[in-house]
């Protein structure tokens, strides 16, 4: 230690400088360059301590923000992600639809048969997604064409074919081969005027019984065609589904 006054070196227990007689009361006014140089570097330290504080609070100010917003960047991303999952179908190319070249599909009632109904898929090898049911019969499906057996049924059948989101339907009324027996003993009884057309199909009742056809029925043998179209349009058959036998 050095005296404040002369500068004098100083015992740690003297309590007054033996050079020049100053009174020396405290360690801080002995030596106040080093005081100085202490206050400073403890100065130094403080800051230093409340920058890596305040670094430390702005890290983990950071690291709560980034969590709140990662979490909800996280959450729109599944959904996203899911919402894509489950809107491809719907934009997706593929689209399942009858294939209306098939005569069938364009009947509203048949007599106990097979029925066939043909599909159309853009993509063929999807095949195995394709999913029938029936409220009546049993229905095979075969690459893009349907047998739907009819043969022991009666009353409205429904057939209902799924792909994917998709969902397509048709309907028969299955009716008795028997109702044409029971419209003749109609007819019996209660003759039609030859001049009338009792079916609104084009044909007058005498051109019906002309050509053998049922004047009660617009397509006596129920293949899509109206009697008059096949008689004088396609010169088809009218009483038979397929006339050619094909």
């Amino acid at each position: 230690m050095f005296c404040a006054n002369c500068g004098h070196k100083l015992e740690p227990d003297n309590g007054f400088c033996a050079e020049c007689g100053t009174v020396v009361s405290h360690q801080e006014e002995i030596n106040p360059i080093i005081n100085v140089k202490e206050q400073e570097e403890k100065l130094i330290n403080l800051k230093e301590f409340k920058n890596q504080e305040s670094s430390s609070r702005g890290v983990d100010a950071f690291w709560k923000i980034y969590k709140q917003q990662g979490g909800l960047g996280a959450f729109w991303v599944m959904f996203l992600v899911v919402g894509l999952i489950g809107l491809r179908p719907l934009f997706s190319s593929q689209s399942l639809q009858w294939n209306e070249d098939y005569e069938d599909f364009h009947l509203q009632m048949v007599m106990p048969s097979n029925v066939r109904l043909g599909l159309s898929l853009s993509q063929e090898e999807e095949l195995n997604q394709i999913e029938v049911n029936t409220t009546c019969g049993e229905a095979n499906l075969k690459e893009l064409e349907i047998d739907w057996n009819l043969t022991n049924e009666m009353g409205n059948c429904e057939i209902v074919v799924r792909y994917q989101n998709q969902e397509i339907t048709k309907q028969y009324q299955v009716i008795p081969k028997s109702i044409i027996q029971e419209e003749l003993g109609f007819l019996e009884e209660n003759p039609l005027n030859p001049e009338e057309d009792s079916d609104f199909d084009g044909l007058t009742n005498q051109q019906e019984e002309e050509y053998k056809t049922n004047p009660l029925l617009v397509d006596s043998d129920m293949d899509g065609l109206s009697d008059y179209d096949e008689i004088f349009t396609y010169q088809t058959d009218p009483n038979k589904k397929d006339t050619d036998g094909d």
